[in-house]
């Protein structure tokens, strides 16, 4: 593992958190922190700042692929 991954989770029925990798980091040694999450306001009853940091905050977080154009079926639309 490269990185740092960082998520906000809930914890679940009986207080049990599982957090999963992916196979590749398997037999990986990681340190764990656990803390709680930050509250925030709903979405509707944000100011245009807090709203902004909010977006700020998972701006450019994303992690994974995009498919390649090749591999995603065509659409199939009405003609005219």
């Amino acid at each position: 593992m490269n990185s740092t991954i960082r998520k906000t989770m809930r914890v679940g029925a009986g207080g049990v958190l599982v957090v999963p990798l992916g196979e590749e980091e398997a037999g990986t040694e990681v340190d764990i922190i656990i803390a709680p999450s930050h509250s925030r306001p709903p979405v509707a009853d944000m100011t245009p700042e807090q709203y902004r940091e909010f977006v700020d905050s998972f701006a450019g977080s994303w992690v994974g692929d995009f498919p390649e154009a090749t591999e995603l079926p065509f659409e199939k639309r009405d003609e005219f």
